[in-house]
This record gives structure tokens, C-alpha cells and sequence, in this order.
């Protein structure tokens, strides 16, 4: 009962910051086949990212089913949309896992922070990449290098940092990785579709958005 009334208190602050009559004239301008693609590009990021997720603790010896990690995960994404700083689902996460598990807060607090790195680390490899191929060298004249050496190092940084720092994790780096360049890339995807929705279809837009959602 505690966690339904939480639910629904989220659900009207949220709501609270939403201008229904320009959403009624967004939503209505907008083609509906593109934020279909947008929706099932969006889940389907989120299902592999809690699968992502998953392996990170199954590290730990925690072994939970994908369907009760999904609705787990699909939990915490809800909490991150009040609670402070967008990581409230996390520490949420960590609580019950700890209650129920008994694992170390430390240890859980690690492996949901590598989930976190690893989508950033995928994010900051695609945006050089994509970097590559758009006006940024152009933009960036003299400094455009730093697009490949960023391209360069992202990966190699992640793995030392693993190697030195979480080597609990070792065993699901490479598995992780590829996820989370999965996730990013049908994040990437999601916002593209929502843009072209609304007849947006620059390049630039589709990073644009795909960081403001990073930083929420």
C-alpha cells in the first residue's frame, strides 16, 4: 500500500510540471507512426538495459529473474523521476537488494555506479563517432582531433578503470559493454524517431536530445 500511494504521488508531481495544452498540440501535429518506433525503440532500450543490469549483479552472486529484474528496473525508473538528482531508483534498487540478498551496500552502490559508467562510456564512443561524420570537425577546426583521441581512449580508459578499481566485474565487462552500446544505440534511435515525428530531422537534434536525457 506504502509503495502504490509513493507511485501515485509521483505520478502528480510529475504531472505538475506539465503544460497539457502545448502537449494536446505537440502530440496531435505529430505522426504517430514515428512515435510508435519511437516507444518500442525506447523499451527496447530499457529491457536491455536492465538485462545489462542484471549481469552486473549476477557479479555479486545475486540471481534474479529477468522478468522480476524487469519490473524491478521499470520500478526504479519511475522513483528517478522524483527523487533528487535522478538516481533515486538506484538507491531505491540497492536498498531491496541488500534487504533481501544481503549483499554489502558497498558492493551493490558498485555495481549499479559500472551500469551508469558504461552507458556514459557508450554514449561519449557513439557522440565521437557520430562526431566524425557530422560538421563537428568543421566546428571544432584545429581541435577536431580530440574527436579520435576520444574515440581512442573511451574504451581502453573503461577497461583500466574495471581492472584497478572493480574487479568484481571483470567477468561481465565484455558482455556489458555490448549492451550498453545496444541501449544508446536505440536511445539514439528513440529520439531520432520522436524528431522525425515532429518533422525534425537533423543530426544535431538527435544528439541534442539524447543528452538532455542523460542529464535528467
Amino acid at each position: 500500500m506504502a509503495q502504490l500511494f509513493i507511485a501515485v504521488l509521483a505520478i502528480y508531481y510529475v504531472l505538475q510540471d506539465i503544460d497539457f495544452a502545448d502537449l494536446k498540440s505537440t502530440l496531435l501535429s505529430a505522426k504517430i507512426g514515428w512515435l510508435i518506433l519511437a516507444w518500442l525503440a525506447f523499451n527496447a532500450s530499457k529491457i536491455l538495459s536492465a538485462f545489462r543490469l542484471n549481469y552486473f549483479f549476477r557479479a555479486l552472486g545475486i540471481q534474479m529473474k529477468e522478468k522480476f529484474n524487469l519490473k524491478l528496473y521499470y520500478l526504479g525508473m519511475l522513483y528517478n523521476q522524483f527523487l533528487p538528482g535522478g538516481i533515486g531508483g538506484d538507491g531505491y534498487k540497492v536498498y531491496l537488494l541488500n534487504k533481501w540478498y544481503g549483499n554489502s551496500i558497498k558492493m551493490l552502490v558498485s555495481a549499479t555506479l559500472l551500469d551508469r559508467v558504461s552507458g556514459v562510456v557508450a554514449l561519449g564512443f557513439l557522440a565521437f563517432g557520430l562526431g566524425l561524420f557530422s560538421h563537428a570537425p568543421e566546428a571544432l577546426g584545429t581541435y577536431s582531433f580530440l574527436l579520435w583521441v576520444g574515440l581512442v581512449i573511451a574504451y581502453p580508459s573503461y577497461y583500466l578503470l574495471v581492472n584497478l578499481i572493480f574487479k568484481t566485474f571483470k567477468s561481465v565487462n565484455n558482455i556489458t559493454n555490448l549492451q550498453a552500446l545496444g541501449v544508446q544505440g536505440l536511445q539514439v534511435l528513440s529520439a531520432f524517431f520522436i524528431l522525425k515525428s515532429l518533422g525534425v530531422s537533423a543530426l544535431v537534434g538527435v544528439l541534442f536530445l539524447k543528452l538532455q536525457k542523460e542529464e535528467q
